[in-house]
Parts: C-alpha cells; sequence; structure tokens
C-alpha cells in the first residue's frame, strides 16, 4: 500500500506579523445616532401625532427615529418640546372633555339602517335619522369630583395635621378643657360658700406651688 504523506499547513486566518492591530472599538467615538435627522419639520408631525394621543414609541416610528433621539430632541430643541406639549395638552383637554360629558349624559344624532316593506312582498333598506341620549354616568361623576373637589368629595376628608391629636382636632380640645375648667372653677365657688378656710387652704396650697 501505497502511503500519501500530508503536509501540515499553518492557519488560514493567521494574520502576517507586520499588519496593524485593529482599534478597539471602546476607543472609538459613540455615534450621535439620529441627531442629523433632525428637522424643524418635524415640530409640526409631532404636534399632529401628540393631539391623536401618540406616545414616545409611535411618535418615534412615525419620524423614522429612536426613542432616545425623541427625547434627546425634546431636551436639545425648545420648539420640538413645545410641539409635543401643545398636542398632549389638546388630547387631554379632549379626554376632560368627554368625562365631563359622560358625568352629566349628552344626546346625539345618529343613522341608522331599517329593513322597511317596499310593496309586492320586496323590502328594502332606508337611512333612518335618530336622536339619541346617554344618561349620565355614576363613576364618571365620582371620578370628577374626587379630583377636582377633593376636599368635599374624598372618602375620608383631609384634616391638617396641625389640628389633629390623635383622633381629636384642636377645636374638640379646646371646648374639652374648657368644659373642665368651668367645672373646676363652679366647684371651688361651692367650697368658698360652704367652707371657706378648706377654700383658703385650696387657694394657698395651689399657690404654693
Amino acid at each position: 500500500m501505497r502511503r500519501v504523506k500530508m503536509k501540515r499547513r499553518g492557519k488560514r486566518n493567521a494574520r502576517p506579523a507586520d499588519r496593524d492591530d485593529p482599534v478597539p472599538m471602546a476607543t472609538l467615538p459613540a455615534p450621535i445616532i439620529g441627531e442629523s435627522k433632525y428637522s424643524p419639520a418635524y415640530c409640526r408631525t409631532a404636534e399632529h401625532m401628540c393631539r391623536l394621543a401618540a406616545t414616545d414609541m409611535e411618535l418615534a416610528d412615525g419620524i423614522g427615529v429612536s426613542i432616545s433621539t425623541i427625547q434627546r430632541w425634546r431636551a436639545t430643541h425648545p420648539a420640538f418640546a413645545k410641539a409635543c406639549e401643545i398636542g398632549k395638552d389638546a388630547f387631554d383637554a379632549r379626554v376632560e372633555h368627554a368625562l365631563a360629558m359622560r358625568a352629566v349624559g349628552y344626546t346625539f344624532d345618529a343613522i341608522e339602517l331599517k329593513v322597511v316593506s317596499a310593496g309586492g312582498g320586496t323590502s328594502e333598506v332606508v337611512h333612518e335619522k335618530v336622536r339619541k341620549h346617554v344618561p349620565p354616568d355614576v363613576t364618571a361623576q365620582i371620578f370628577w369630583l374626587k379630583n377636582r373637589k377633593r376636599n368635599e368629595w374624598c372618602d375620608r376628608p383631609a384634616v391638617p395635621e396641625e389640628e389633629m391629636d390623635g383622633t381629636r382636632s384642636t377645636s374638640q380640645i379646646r371646648q374639652e378643657f374648657t368644659r373642665r375648667i368651668l367645672s373646676v372653677a363652679v366647684r371651688l365657688e361651692e367650697i368658698r360658700g360652704k367652707d371657706p378656710e378648706r377654700f383658703a387652704k385650696i387657694v394657698e396650697g395651689e399657690s404654693g406651688r
């Protein structure tokens, strides 16, 4: 049998000794992603999307940048931050108005489709305008009053800390103190009329303390 000698080759990935070492990634400056993409035209887009209740993620997807870029633009571009604020305030106002209407009830016009007889055993679909009413919602009323008139409609009205002593208010403590003082004064006056010497001893004892 014929033997074939195999030559041992070096590693294919071995680099030449004179090849320069690559620059470590840690020494390279981190690029500012998306900063070069900013345009004042994005202010209008941001305001419009925020008016539709867009989140930061949805706003980033709509413009085509990352969430961190949106946050950076708000911090470095006052016009962009103001546009976002205006849009969000507008949507909050819409929600507030809708909640108020749900709390008191409202009436609206609607179009309903009805099937009516057309004669001869046939029928047809007609559009009929109707007026509907949505009654007030108790849950919406409670939510509104607890947030807008908290001191009056809270389950446990807040009592200032300086007016509390355990479970009694300052006015209750004053009333109790006044009642006790008057009771002691009446008792001393009775002792003074019945036993002047005892009264004198009580007064002298109190003044001697």
